[in-house]
């Protein structure tokens, strides 16, 4: 989707500026904190617009959650979620937005119950089931770990990193043994971890 894509492009050009602005100082340093802010207001309200497109959008929601933790607004965008979900109980993308901001603030436990409402939901809902099964490992639960990542990688047969994530999980290792580190941590990343490939949950566009 378009805005998701410019959002996202914006995001990494204001990576580059956080890098840019930690090698200056004074006025300099200043402007471009300035030139960062901007950018990241005008990427959140991209990714907003590409979840009020397709509100069961799960690359939307979670770009949006990255948007408010550059920002420094995880706690506001909780808040929001939370108001959202109360107005809409059912909505399968706030539930994943809210447990990802949830996990993203180390509420494991809050985060677990937003992923399994998202997961009832729609059970084939990959993104959901792929951090459940995260959390899952942390809180020292191996065999609903498994099961979660056996079923996304049922709906995403060849995805690399989720048949990594199960071979460490059945040799009893962490689940993100030897992908992050090296590699980013799932929740900082710029692109939701796994493709998903229910209809339910697919990009579509809202009903008029």
């Amino acid at each position: 989707m378009v805005w998701v894509e410019l959002g996202r492009a914006g995001l990494v050009f204001a990576d580059k500026l956080t890098a840019l602005g930690n090698q200056t100082s004074g006025n300099e340093k200043e402007q471009i904190n300035q030139l960062r802010t901007t950018i990241l207001q005008e990427v959140g309200q991209a990714f907003q617009k590409a979840a009020d497109l397709k509100p069961d959008y799960a690359p939307a929601h979670f770009m949006l959650a990255q948007a408010a933790l550059r920002q420094g607004n995880a706690q506001s965008a909780i808040k929001s979620a939370e108001n959202a979900k109360l107005s809409a109980p059912f909505d399968i993308g706030i539930a994943f937005q809210l447990g990802l901001l949830y996990y993203q603030s180390n509420d494991l436990n809050r985060a677990r119950v937003e992923f399994e409402r998202a997961v009832s939901i729609s059970g084939n809902y990959s993104n959901a089931r792929y951090f459940l099964g995260l959390i899952y490992d942390r809180q020292g639960n191996q065999a609903k770990a498994t099961e979660q990542f056996e079923k996304v990688l049922e709906l995403n047969p060849d995805n690399t990193e989720v048949r990594k994530i199960l071979s460490n999980l059945q040799n009893n290792r962490d689940a993100l043994a030897g992908i992050a580190p090296p590699g980013a941590p799932p929740e900082k990343r710029n692109i939701a971890p796994v493709e998903e490939k229910d209809e339910a949950v697919k990009p579509r566009a809202r009903r008029r």
